[in-house]
């Protein structure tokens, strides 16, 4: 055996260890495009990731996102109507009289 590698055995030994990891490579692919343009829902990062040749599920962005910790979530303005003071004092009202309501 030793002939056939020059004498060399490593060919031979399985190699072991940590195994690379594709998932690190596609979650910096993620993290890039996020970066780039924060405005991006899962299906247009899945579509700009295909353009790229990097082929991944959505529920694998999912997971990089979420290992990433980056939330897809965006803040909402709430109306004026609904906060205004004088709605609260309805509301208020309203729920002071539920109060006093008794069970019959």
């Amino acid at each position: 055996m030793q002939d056939e590698n020059n004498g060399r055995y490593c060919d031979i030994i399985k190699k072991t260890g940590p195994k690379p990891n594709k998932a690190n490579k596609n979650f910096l692919h993620v993290a890039e495009l996020v970066q780039m343009a924060n405005t991006l829902t899962q299906k247009r990062i899945h579509d700009k990731l295909r353009s790229m040749d990097v082929i991944l599920f959505q529920s694998s962005i999912s997971n990089a996102l979420k290992k990433l910790k980056i939330t897809r979530k965006r803040l909402k303005l709430k109306s004026e109507k609904v906060i205004s003071p004088e709605v609260i004092n309805k509301r208020m009202i309203y729920a002071r009289e539920l109060m006093t309501i008794s069970d019959i």
